[in-house]
Protein backbone atom coordinates (compact mmCIF):
# COMPACT_ATOMS: atom_id res chain seq x y z
CA UNK A 1 0.00 0.00 0.00
CA UNK A 2 1.17 3.24 -1.15
CA UNK A 3 1.09 6.14 1.64
CA UNK A 4 -0.40 9.45 -0.05
CA UNK A 5 3.13 10.74 0.69
CA UNK A 6 3.99 9.19 -2.14
CA UNK A 7 1.53 10.55 -4.63
CA UNK A 8 0.25 13.81 -5.55
CA UNK A 9 -1.89 15.40 -2.62
CA UNK A 10 -5.66 15.14 -2.76
CA UNK A 11 -7.76 14.43 0.88
CA UNK A 12 -8.88 10.61 0.79
CA UNK A 13 -12.68 10.91 0.61
CA UNK A 14 -13.49 10.43 4.34
CA UNK A 15 -15.54 6.62 5.28
CA UNK A 16 -19.30 6.54 6.37
CA UNK A 17 -18.58 2.97 8.11
CA UNK A 18 -17.35 3.24 11.64
CA UNK A 19 -13.67 2.70 11.98
CA UNK A 20 -12.61 -1.41 12.97
CA UNK A 21 -11.78 -1.88 16.02
CA UNK A 22 -8.81 -0.44 17.68
CA UNK A 23 -7.04 -3.97 17.58
CA UNK A 24 -8.05 -4.28 13.66
CA UNK A 25 -6.48 -1.27 13.36
CA UNK A 26 -3.12 -1.33 14.88
CA UNK A 27 -2.44 -4.55 12.94
CA UNK A 28 -3.71 -3.33 9.62
CA UNK A 29 -1.68 0.26 10.59
CA UNK A 30 1.59 -2.29 11.52
CA UNK A 31 1.43 -3.77 8.46
CA UNK A 32 0.96 -1.12 6.26
CA UNK A 33 4.35 0.08 7.32
CA UNK A 34 5.79 -3.25 5.94
CA UNK A 35 7.15 -4.10 9.60
CA UNK A 36 8.02 -7.32 10.67
CA UNK A 37 5.98 -7.58 13.42
CA UNK A 38 8.69 -8.89 15.78
CA UNK A 39 11.13 -6.07 14.67
CA UNK A 40 12.25 -3.29 17.44
CA UNK A 41 10.34 -1.26 15.72
CA UNK A 42 7.45 -2.71 15.07
CA UNK A 43 7.12 -3.02 18.49
CA UNK A 44 7.57 0.90 19.15
CA UNK A 45 5.36 2.05 16.85
CA UNK A 46 2.68 -0.48 18.16
CA UNK A 47 3.85 0.59 21.96
CA UNK A 48 3.09 4.29 20.72
CA UNK A 49 0.00 3.55 19.26
CA UNK A 50 -2.04 1.33 21.69
CA UNK A 51 -0.78 4.49 24.14
CA UNK A 52 -3.05 6.67 22.13
CA UNK A 53 -5.55 4.63 21.61
CA UNK A 54 -5.82 4.11 25.47
CA UNK A 55 -5.51 8.00 25.68
CA UNK A 56 -8.16 8.54 23.59
CA UNK A 57 -10.47 5.88 25.24
CA UNK A 58 -9.60 7.47 28.84
CA UNK A 59 -11.08 11.11 27.30
CA UNK A 60 -14.13 9.89 25.36
CA UNK A 61 -12.61 11.05 21.82
CA UNK A 62 -13.70 8.83 19.15
CA UNK A 63 -11.86 7.99 16.23
CA UNK A 64 -13.49 9.80 13.77
CA UNK A 65 -13.28 13.59 16.02
CA UNK A 66 -9.09 13.28 16.09
CA UNK A 67 -7.89 16.79 15.24
CA UNK A 68 -4.33 18.41 15.57
CA UNK A 69 -5.54 19.41 18.79
CA UNK A 70 -6.54 16.13 20.35
CA UNK A 71 -2.95 14.91 18.74
CA UNK A 72 -1.25 17.68 20.63
CA UNK A 73 -2.95 17.17 23.65
CA UNK A 74 -2.08 13.48 24.02
CA UNK A 75 1.75 14.84 23.03
CA UNK A 76 1.61 17.05 25.86
CA UNK A 77 -0.19 15.01 28.77
CA UNK A 78 1.19 14.21 31.75
CA UNK A 79 1.10 10.46 31.48
CA UNK A 80 -0.25 8.94 34.83
CA UNK A 81 -1.90 6.22 31.73
CA UNK A 82 -2.10 2.69 33.14
CA UNK A 83 0.38 0.35 31.98
CA UNK A 84 2.09 3.42 30.33
CA UNK A 85 4.59 6.34 30.89
CA UNK A 86 6.49 8.60 28.75
CA UNK A 87 8.07 11.16 30.98
CA UNK A 88 11.42 11.19 29.28
CA UNK A 89 11.83 14.08 26.49
CA UNK A 90 13.54 12.05 23.63
CA UNK A 91 11.25 9.04 24.25
CA UNK A 92 7.74 11.54 23.98
CA UNK A 93 9.09 13.20 21.13
CA UNK A 94 9.84 9.77 18.99
CA UNK A 95 6.31 8.56 20.98
CA UNK A 96 4.66 11.73 18.83
CA UNK A 97 6.32 11.08 15.82
CA UNK A 98 4.77 7.32 15.58
CA UNK A 99 1.54 8.72 16.85
CA UNK A 100 1.35 11.70 13.96
CA UNK A 101 2.24 8.57 11.82
CA UNK A 102 -0.37 6.93 12.64
CA UNK A 103 -2.87 9.53 12.50
CA UNK A 104 -1.53 10.08 8.65
CA UNK A 105 -2.31 6.69 8.52
CA UNK A 106 -6.44 7.49 9.82
CA UNK A 107 -6.43 10.34 7.14
CA UNK A 108 -5.54 8.37 4.61
CA UNK A 109 -7.71 5.43 5.05
CA UNK A 110 -10.42 7.89 5.54
CA UNK A 111 -11.32 7.11 8.80
CA UNK A 112 -10.54 11.67 10.23
CA UNK A 113 -10.65 14.65 7.89
CA UNK A 114 -7.03 15.61 6.93
CA UNK A 115 -5.68 17.60 9.81
CA UNK A 116 -5.66 21.08 9.36
CA UNK A 117 -3.13 24.05 10.87
CA UNK A 118 -5.62 26.09 13.31
CA UNK A 119 -4.00 29.27 12.47
CA UNK A 120 -4.34 29.13 9.16
CA UNK A 121 -6.67 26.54 7.91
CA UNK A 122 -4.39 24.97 5.34
CA UNK A 123 -2.87 21.48 5.13
CA UNK A 124 0.26 20.79 7.43
CA UNK A 125 3.45 20.12 5.82
CA UNK A 126 5.63 20.31 8.45
CA UNK A 127 4.84 16.80 10.40
CA UNK A 128 7.09 14.52 11.64
CA UNK A 129 6.80 11.13 9.47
Amino acid sequence: MRSRSSLPFRAAPLRVEDPPSHGTLLTTFLSSQSLDEKSGCAVLYGAAVRHFLHWLGLHRIAIRTIDDRAVRRFEKHGCRCHRYSAQQAHYKADQAARVRRFVRFLEDQGYVALLRNCAWGIPQVNRVL
